[in-house]
């Protein structure tokens, strides 16, 4: 049962709601009984997460802001305000998923960037 939600829940919640509906872990799915499946679908659909603190701002993932793209030649990265300047990466007010695409941002917009440099 701790396996049947990768992809679907983070572990460590995968793991509490297993122990909020009385399930073990370990248990197989196919040795899930008609009660259980009932309750675990009932958990899932109700489940009250209480949140009481967050971590600091140093340990996010994900961060809002930078400089408004319509400020940056998209063909450059220059600053169409300071010439000269070229931005790139999280400098920029971009958001995306997490999975690595803020990597690819930075790689791409880097290598754009250094191509018209000066």
């Amino acid at each position: 049962m701790e396996e049947s939600f990768i992809g679907l829940l983070n572990n460590k919640l995968g793991y509490v709601l297993l122990k909020e509906t009385g399930i073990e872990p370990t248990l197989m799915c196919e040795k899930l009984n008609k009660k259980q499946v009932t309750d675990l679908v009932n958990q899932i659909k109700e489940w009250n997460i209480p949140i009481s603190d967050t971590n600091s701002f140093e340990q996010a993932q994900v961060c809002c802001g930078g400089v408004d793209t319509r400020e940056i030649d998209p063909t450059t990265m220059g600053s169409k305000i300071v010439e000269g300047l070229y931005l790139t990466g999280e400098l920029m007010d971009v958001d995306g998923t997490c999975g690595g695409y803020n990597l690819q941002w930075a790689w791409t917009t880097g290598a754009v960037a250094g191509m018209h440099l000066v």
